[in-house]
């Protein structure tokens, strides 16, 4: 292959690149949060004015470590999606993205049965709610 090929098809690789970049970014949007007031806890978090079509969420936690042991997602048609999550996550972090099933449905509210993972620590962890749209 001669010089001029390798760098034309250099120049078109790192132009597809470049261009693929913005439409592989995905832009998490703040949903709502909630405390764990005692040592454990169930909250419902209510999307609120951002209800929309979401394909994903997941949860960021501050304040100290959280143990997840279950989410159910409510759809405004009255469908629930329970979604697996046994995770402990540390202060600062996110959970893995949980995928909501059944394509984009409008999402009105999520539950969260969660606890401290640190009891002894005096602090009230945090969970704040994002989501992704298609």
């Amino acid at each position: 292959m001669t010089t001029s090929k390798i760098a034309f098809w250099a120049a078109l690789l790192v132009l597809s690149l470049t261009l693929a970049g913005p439409a592989l970014a995905q832009k998490w949007e703040y949903l709502g949060e909630a405390n764990i007031d005692g040592k454990s806890d169930h909250d419902r978090i209510k999307v609120g004015d951002k209800q929309g079509l979401f394909v994903a969420i997941r949860f960021r936690v501050e304040g100290g470590p959280v143990d997840f042991d279950r989410v159910v997602a409510h759809y405004e048609n009255g469908a629930d999606d329970v979604l697996p999550l046994r995770q402990t996550v540390r202060a600062g972090r996110f959970t893995r993205r949980l995928d909501l099933r059944g394509g984009q449905r409008k999402l009105d509210s999520v539950e969260v049965w969660y606890q401290r993972a640190r009891p002894d620590l005096k602090v009230k962890p945090k969970i704040r709610m994002v989501g992704i749209r298609r």
